[in-house]
């Protein structure tokens, strides 16, 4: 499990460096179990993107965009977990082209950000773009599969700093 720490004034996240232990105890807390993702709020924010990607012909394609949303899922919750103050997130859309590449999007008011799942793999890609609200910042860059979860952290630290 991934636990993360957020800075007061920025809002930014930050994962805490593993292995990462609390010691002592807190008063009326549960220790134990796991999380049903499932239950939490912001698994409705992605239940149609998941609707979309169970018709992915390609099997490569199909398990990049599944493991791009299980980190996006285990992300919102380790950081509702850990009482960080999250921002509504919108419906997570998630779109097959005629060719079968997939566009995973979360549009926000100034910004949105993406995953874009190429049926040539080492194509695919992530981005961020943001309106002049944020100073018309973009990033983007090629998506590897060893490094989805710090992505997907990274972007989501920008939804929730820049919400």
């Amino acid at each position: 499990m991934t636990y993360f720490v957020q800075e007061t004034d920025t809002k930014m996240i930050f994962p805490l460096p593993e292995p990462y232990f609390v010691s002592g105890s807190v008063e009326g807390a549960t220790w134990g179990g796991g999380f049903q993702d499932s239950y939490l709020p912001y698994s409705s924010s992605i239940e149609s993107a998941w609707e979309v990607i169970t018709n992915i012909e390609n099997e490569d394609v199909a398990r990049l965009s599944k493991k791009v949303l299980i980190s996006i899922q285990h992300t919102l919750t380790s950081l509702c977990a850990s009482k960080v103050v999250l921002c509504d997130f919108p419906q997570l859309h998630a779109f097959i082209d005629d060719e079968g590449i997939v566009s995973i999007e979360w549009i926000f008011s100034h910004f949105r950000i993406g995953f874009v799942i190429d049926t040539i793999l080492t194509d695919s890609s992530w981005y961020l773009v943001s309106n002049g609200e944020l100073g018309d910042t973009s990033a983007s860059g090629y998506l590897y599969e060893n490094d989805i979860d710090k992505r997907v952290q990274w972007l989501i630290s920008f939804i929730i700093s820049n919400s």
